[in-house]
């Protein structure tokens, strides 16, 4: 079964227009742009296990454009609708579930930003992405002083938190200082630059193999106000603890669980026993066992509302 990560606020990571013609050999490269492919990768691998949304957008102009020096622009036609160097590059390694955002279509607008696109169903990228409960977004791609930058002061704008990964992002720099210039005005404007998904913690990871349990206990929390990852595997889990900072409680739910001593004997070194609330189910380990590690417990059976209010209690004084 594949894991189950949600976030009662979401993020989303989006790749911009990593086409043909933006990278080396292509109709208006960036120095480098084929670089950055391996990172971005790289972080559409962690989105993938996640389980957030990824976009991916895409200059998409026609044939005849005031965006092009034939018709009066500052740029050589590139990214022509169907065109091969419209295509994205063929090393980057976009999911089947990739949401395509397309944008240049106007042929009065230059269209740079990815927040002046839609999706394949004409919805536009805002709306898909309230729609979808996004407040944070990851950036990565293609151009870092054009492209990306209008997507994120655009992205701010609409009241998102704005996250630019630095190690993904790459620049035409047509004139010296032109990509510095353009964090900094990402940076000025209020987006994070750095390295890395996720960077805040959660307040509670929740491993439960059951759907149904998981979500009403996931579902009960964020009614509480708390940011919940809930997980139906434990090297999922195993993910979200290893990383600093840690979220404030981890609740395991013993029932239906593959090994569930070796999940506990490994969960000791992850976290501080006393921020974990296992719940615990007949024929899985013995409640004086689990105590004996060191856990809080619950014991089955219990109604979701107590357990969630054992929870909040162990979070608000921890």
């Amino acid at each position: 079964m594949s894991a189950d990560i949600s976030l009662g606020r979401r993020f989303a990571l989006l790749v911009v227009d990593v086409q043909r013609d933006f990278c080396p050999g292509g109709a208006l490269p960036a120095p480098g742009g084929d670089r950055i492919i391996p990172a971005i990768n790289a972080y559409l691998t962690e989105a993938q296990e996640l389980s957030v949304p990824i976009y991916a957008s895409r200059d998409w102009h026609p044939a005849v454009t005031t965006h092009f020096k034939p018709y009066g622009g500052p740029w050589p036609p590139h990214c022509v609708q169907g065109s091969a160097g419209a295509e994205f590059h063929p090393d980057l390694e976009l999911p089947p579930g990739a949401i395509v955002i397309s944008k240049g279509e106007d042929p009065e607008r230059p269209g740079y930003s990815a927040f002046d696109g839609h999706t394949a169903d004409g919805q536009s990228f805002l709306d898909d992405l309230r729609r979808r409960r996004v407040d944070r977004l990851y950036i990565t791609g293609l151009t870092t002083e054009y492209c990306v930058k209008q997507t994120a002061l655009d992205a701010l704008r609409a009241g998102l938190h704005v996250i630019i990964l630095t190690d993904a992002i790459a620049g035409i720099n047509a004139s010296a200082g032109d990509v510095d210039r353009a964090q900094s005005e990402m940076a000025h404007a209020g987006a994070d630059l750095t390295i890395g998904l996720a960077r805040q913690a959660p307040d509670v990871v929740l491993l439960g193999v059951e759907w149904q349990p998981r979500a009403l206990i996931r579902a009960q929390l964020i009614e509480e106000g708390f940011e919940v990852v809930a997980t139906d595997t434990w090297p999922m889990m195993r993910r979200q603890l290893r990383v600093a900072p840690k979220p404030r409680l981890a609740i395991v739910d013993l029932k239906g669980l593959p090994d569930p001593a070796a999940v506990l004997n490994d969960l000791r070194e992850s976290m501080n026993p006393d921020r974990v609330l296992v719940l615990t189910a007949m024929g899985t380990i013995e409640p004086g066992e689990v105590e004996h590690l060191g856990f809080r417990h619950i014991d089955r059976p219990v109604a979701i509302g107590d357990l969630v209010n054992t929870a909040a209690q162990v979070i608000r004084a921890a």
